[in-house]
């Protein structure tokens, strides 16, 4: 009886590499959601901070913002002086060790406006080559945080 007990938890237990609970994510923007969705597929459960069709440079959080911050096991922004706000909010939580920063590896434009240089363009997703470095980067950071999906994140993020 004992044999057949074991048998039916064995069985039913699933593999012993098995994700109980997607890991949970934010993203400040719904573009890098989007990246962040397609590289983790179902290992991961993401959330964005700023709504679509949300100006990210005047976006206010909320209090659950915060938690939905201090909840995530990573925190995936653009950098380059984009989100501001959430920028802010991460340091104010104490959750900026979480923080991933994918405009970190690219080489972003010079922003000109009416012939006068506005500084670095942070709108680098704009070119394909920035976007497989973001990926490259969200890749690394989800393999890093949870080594069994390891092989998903790879597939997924070529």
């Amino acid at each position: 009886m004992a044999y057949f007990v074991l048998f039916l938890t064995l069985l039913f237990a699933g593999p012993a590499h098995a994700q109980s609970e997607p890991v949970p994510v934010v993203a400040s923007f719904s573009i890098l959601a989007d990246l962040v969705e397609k590289v983790g597929g179902p290992r991961l459960a993401v959330t964005s901070l700023i709504p679509r069709a949300t100006d990210p440079h005047v976006f206010q959080p909320s209090p659950q913002d915060a938690r939905k911050v201090q909840a995530a096991q990573l925190i995936f922004v653009n950098g380059l002086g984009l989100e501001g706000s959430v920028e802010r909010l991460i340091t104010s939580t104490g959750q900026s060790k979480k923080r991933v920063v994918l405009g970190s590896k690219v080489k972003p434009l010079r922003l000109i406006e009416n012939g006068q240089d506005q500084g670095l363009d942070p709108h680098v997703w704009h070119d394909v080559a920035n976007v497989r470095l973001y990926v490259e980067t969200i890749r690394d950071a989800l393999i890093k945080t949870d080594p069994q999906g390891r092989e998903t994140y790879t597939t997924r993020s070529t």
